[in-house]
This record gives structure tokens, sequence and C-alpha cells, in this order.
């Protein structure tokens, strides 16, 4: 992971270079770097990351977009990750009702998100 991680660090600098800190083309490096630190077991750069992304989307009104609802999918795993799954449902659903929105209910980034949000339910034992 560290080569991976490396290279996206210094993706997110040419990109902050290119379309500035304040873009939501930037925020969405951002979540590619959350997710890469998520997986690298870094959950405070994650957390960092994700929280500056979703300041990025919210500020310029993009909360409605396909790539706020993949930060709120990360967001959801960082929360999964920390054993808190009451947090990361509410998360994977407005993640879910934007894909739909956005992609249709027949998009396979729809059908992705619900089944991360199924395994959820089932992890919590919530079968209704």
């Amino acid at each position: 992971y560290k080569d991976s991680r490396d290279l996206v660090y210094k993706m997110s600098n040419v990109a902050s270079g290119i379309y500035g800190r304040e873009s939501v083309l930037y925020a969405s490096i951002l979540n590619i770097r959350a997710t890469l630190d998520m997986n690298m077991g870094t959950v405070a750069s994650a957390k960092i990351a994700i929280d500056s992304a979703d300041y990025l989307y919210k500020t310029s009104g993009a909360t409605e977009t396909t790539d706020y609802a993949q930060l709120l999918a990360s967001r959801a795993k960082y929360y999964l990750m920390l054993g808190n799954y009451n947090l990361a449902e509410p998360e994977y659903r407005k993640a879910s009702d934007i894909i739909r929105k956005n992609k249709g209910p027949q998009s396979i980034e729809y059908a992705q998100i619900l089944n991360s949000q199924a395994l959820l339910l089932q992890t919590l034992g919530n079968y209704t």
C-alpha cells in the first residue's frame, strides 16, 4: 500500500494545484485518499480526508451528486471500522437515495450501495 499511498498523495497535490483546494474535484481526490487510508489502517488520516471533502461538497452545494454519495459510503465504512454500526446505516441510506436519484434503480452503483447497506443490516441483526 505504501507505493499506492505515495502516488495518491502526489495525485492530490497535483489536483490541488490544478483545481484548487476549494474544488469538488479536489474533494473527490480526498475521498480516494480516505479510502486508501482506511485500507492501510490509518483511520485518523481517513477521518481528516472525509471531513475535509465533506466540507468542500457542502460549501459548494454539491451534496446531491454521485461523488458525494461515494463520500457518504466512505464515511459509513469508516464508522464500520470503528464498530459504530448505528452511525454507518444512515450514511448508507443517504448515499443510496442520492445514487438512486442520479443513476436510477437499475444501476450497478445503486445495487452496490444497497448490498453494502444490506450487509450492515444483517450484521446488526435487522432482518425486517
